[in-house]
């Protein structure tokens, strides 16, 4: 905990992907933040070792994903590169884009690849948190972005799992990077990574730190319940806020100030490590 404090949270380069939460009585999110509860005085362990922003050894870590060493390809590994949407209107509907995600992961639990699987769920209040899902309607609750920095792997290590289950995972690169980490790490003690069978990763540029953007956009909506937000391409670059009442159009220059300073050393934007 003392080598995750001193070179990443105290530096301001915590990602909060939660792959150190609750993997001991030390850890937990509260509020969009790692909050320490308790003294530890471990200098490196599973926390640290997890971590996407502590040190790394690209080879061994794509070694146990592809079963191949690091290769300088400025996307990642592919096979195909694809255009596609659901073809399920209520995805369509509440997904961000095209729904492909949450139609992947649909197929994925109908087909048994997986039996479950952990995403990103946010409450009123837009707060991420990692959930566990089993099923179609479990899915499209958590369809969408709050485009906030939310500790989904912290769903993986707080889930109660049966050694019989086979997992999926949806994350941002720092994300998959993490469980990558989580894979090639050499600890005895370790979280179910073994049962994950499936990861797919997302595009990101950039999250916000929660608590001064949420207060921004309750400020801007005026008091309206805020249903969706969405980020136009270039060269529009608005942030849409879809309210109760209407769809505001902030430009991006004035939320960059909520983008999490971690997101400004981030190499890969296209989930490499992911499936």
């Amino acid at each position: 905990m003392l080598g995750l404090k001193e070179r990443v949270i105290n530096k301001d380069l915590c990602t909060l992907c939660g792959a150190c939460l609750s993997l001991c009585p030390y850890l937990r999110s509260f509020e969009g933040r790692v909050v320490n509860v308790s003294p530890c005085d471990l200098s490196q362990g599973r926390c640290f070792d997890y971590c996407p922003r502590t040190e790394i050894d690209l080879d061994i870590v794509y070694q146990s994903v592809f079963q191949n060493g690091y290769k300088d390809v400025e996307i990642g590994p592919f096979k195909r590169i694809l255009m596609a949407r659901s073809a399920d209107l209520n995805m369509q509907e509440k997904a961000q884009s095209g729904g492909v995600v949450s139609a992947l992961m649909d197929f994925a639990l109908k087909e048994g690849i997986i039996n479950a699987a952990v995403l990103t769920h946010r409450d009123t209040n837009q707060l991420p948190e990692g959930r566990i899902v089993h099923n179609y309607e479990e899915i499209l609750a958590c369809a969408g972005s709050s485009y906030v920095a939310g500790p989904t792997l912290e769903g993986l290590n707080k889930g109660r799992w049966k050694e019989t289950d086979r997992i999926g995972m949806v994350g941002t690169p720092c994300q998959t990077l993490a469980l990558a980490k989580m894979k090639s790490s050499n600890l005895e003690r370790r979280p179910p990574i073994d049962q994950v069978k499936l990861v797919v990763g997302l595009f990101c540029t950039w999250a916000f730190t929660y608590n001064p953007f949420i207060a921004f956009l309750q400020e801007r909506a005026g008091g309206s319940k805020i249903h969706k937000l969405d980020i136009t391409p270039p060269p529009e670059r608005l942030l849409k806020v879809t309210t109760d009442s209407a769809t505001l159009e902030i430009p991006l220059d004035e939320v960059r100030p909520f983008i999490r300073p971690a997101c400004g050393v981030c190499l890969d934007m296209t989930s490499e490590l992911s499936d």
